[in-house]
């Protein structure tokens, strides 16, 4: 029997103390860190000879507002998991993610959110969710000039010196 199938709930807390609740074994299974901490549960219990029930999860770097998202999105890859997403990319993100779920479920997200996405999917090892997200940025900066990818990363301006450094690596980035 699996770790997962022994404990009956795993609540999920956000770093500012809201509560999340996963109940089925397969809602847990795409994050690692979940079956990592439910496995050393699973340890405590068969140590001490306590039968299982359930176990908190406390995800100190996400906020209980991206966690509800990633909690969704958990629930639904139970039920409907997401697709491989095949190569070569193509022209919109739309076209490339078939299920509305997914589709629907990025698209309604400020990109702030879907950055956030990407931290908390990459602090919780979610692969499927972090690639969707990591996706839908990609199309979001195809066709940009690199100084509006700065802008949209938010990243600093560089000094003329790293700017005429930049160019010499890397041209590429600065081709119209």
């Amino acid at each position: 029997m699996s770790h997962l199938t022994r404990i009956l709930t795993v609540t999920l807390e956000s770093c500012d103390g809201n509560l999340f609740s996963l109940i089925h074994p397969h809602e847990t299974s795409q994050s690692k860190l979940i079956q990592h901490a439910v496995e050393d549960e699973h340890d405590d219990l068969d140590q001490n000879h306590l039968s299982p029930g359930s176990v908190v999860v406390s995800l100190v770097k996400v906020p209980s507002n991206i966690l509800e998202y990633v909690v969704m999105f958990l629930k639904h890859y139970a039920r409907e998991p997401l697709l491989p997403i095949e190569s070569p990319l193509g022209n919109s993100f739309d076209a490339k993610v078939t299920q509305n779920f997914y589709r629907n479920f990025i698209n309604g997200k400020t990109r702030d959110e879907i950055f956030q996405l990407v931290h908390a999917a990459n602090y919780m090892d979610i692969p499927s969710l972090l690639n969707l997200t990591c996706l839908k940025i990609g199309y979001d900066l195809m066709g940009k000039s690199a100084e509006e990818i700065r802008i949209l990363l938010k990243l600093p301006k560089l000094s003329p010196q790293e700017e005429a450094k930049a160019r010499e690596e890397h041209p590429w980035l600065f081709e119209e």
